[in-house]
């Protein structure tokens, strides 16, 4: 199941914030769908150190190796009250090349 680090672990690696102790990753729904019957046993929402993101497009195509596109990504803070977190996705974007 393809699976690409999403949130807090994509920001630290594209950015200089710290990676929190949770782990975080995006995986289309189609593939959730296909797959959430293996994996019910391995999901609790309640506790665990992993957050899955079940998206609503395929990450694979944007993807960059095992993280998911930086515009992607930004979409995942648009509502942070972070200052922090916010000033970095700005730099993050401006270096893209367009």
């Amino acid at each position: 199941m393809p699976v690409y680090a999403s949130y807090d672990t994509a920001l630290a690696h594209y950015t200089f914030i710290a990676d929190s102790s949770l782990s975080s990753f995006a995986v289309d729904r189609k593939v959730f769908s296909e797959y959430q019957k293996k994996m019910e046993a391995f999901l609790h929402p309640e506790e665990g150190n992993i957050r899955l993101e079940i998206w609503k497009y395929d990450p694979t195509p944007l993807a960059g190796g095992n993280y998911v596109d930086k515009l992607s990504l930004m979409l995942c803070y648009l509502d942070t009250d972070d200052e922090r977190v916010r000033k970095e996705i700005n730099e993050m974007i401006n270096k893209i090349v367009w």
